[in-house]
């Protein structure tokens, strides 16, 4: 019974597990590293002429030594992480993974208004040009069920609205 405590202890030990995977982030990390010192090769392949020497990039560095498309971005977001929070995650034995997604440079993406919303202004102010401005008087005496406040401030909203698209459009010119 002895053994079967022995083995039951290991199989609950997990220090051998953590052990491999710092091992593992660590070869992750120096990768990253030395990859990051090669240069992206240029956009554009130059012509090689005979006796040349090809320019080798950051890509072809990392097919050479044996990585994956994946492997060599991971290698590199990995070593885009600030050195004290890597190291911070490193011992703390966290995934690839999580190391990897802290080292990813996400772009800012700048919203565009929806197709809908442009077809709604340009429909609105048309409609607003169109209106005759005889019998406006009559138009707001006139008793919608709406409060004479309600209807005031939905008007100085909708001219605010009007005067900010006016000066984007002027913007644009």
């Amino acid at each position: 019974m002895a053994a079967l405590a022995s083995y039951a202890r290991q199989a609950k030990d997990d220090f051998l597990l953590i052990k491999a995977r710092r091992i593992q982030l660590r070869a992750i990390e120096r990768g990253g590293e030395l990859l990051s010192q090669v240069k992206a090769a240029p956009g554009r392949p130059p012509k090689i002429r005979e006796g040349d020497r090809p320019i080798l990039g950051r890509e072809a560095a990392a097919t050479d030594a044996g990585l994956s498309e994946h492997q060599r971005k991971t290698m590199l977001r990995v070593a885009a992480v600030p050195d004290d929070v890597r190291e911070q995650m490193i011992e703390a034995a966290r995934t690839v993974s999580e190391l990897a997604e802290r080292g990813t440079k996400r772009k800012a993406v700048k919203p565009e208004p929806y197709k809908q919303e442009w077809a709604n202004w340009v429909f609105a102010i048309k409609r607003l040009r169109d209106l005759p401005d005889c019998g406006l008087d009559i138009l707001a005496r006139r008793d919608s069920g709406l409060t004479t406040e309600r209807l005031l401030a939905d008007a100085r909203a909708a001219k605010a609205n009007i005067e900010n698209w006016i000066t984007a459009l002027e913007a644009r010119r």
